[in-house]
């Protein structure tokens, strides 16, 4: 039983549990759109993936970055202050000033 404000939730029904994993680099190819999905390593957590939809130059950087906001770093499980700064350096090393930068929390970036 989930138990607000405790960090203790239900498991995610079978039906919604990814099918895919991607230990560190995965392209896919929808509807003539390439789409890569990256893992550097420990980030914020220890299962950061970023995925970035080419053709739209479009990088959803999900929680690895937060606009507006200093991002949490789990460090309890696997995430690190070194982590998260690659993770930094190499999202900014991979746009240009027409990617459109989705963060995990925040406005829509570039």
């Amino acid at each position: 039983m989930s138990m607000p404000g405790t960090g203790i939730f239900d498991p995610v029904p079978t039906g919604a549990r990814p099918t895919l994993v991607a230990d560190d680099k995965k392209t896919f190819n929808f509807d003539g759109t390439t789409i890569q999905v990256e893992n550097f390593g420990s980030g914020h957590t220890d299962g950061d993936l970023w995925v970035y939809f080419k053709k739209a130059d479009v990088l959803a950087l999900g929680d690895t970055f937060w606009n507006g906001f200093y991002r949490y770093i789990d460090n309890e499980d696997g995430g690190n202050i070194d982590g998260a700064i690659k993770w930094a350096n190499t999202a900014v090393a991979r746009t240009t000033d027409h990617t459109i930068v989705i963060p995990g929390h925040g406005p829509v970036g570039t």
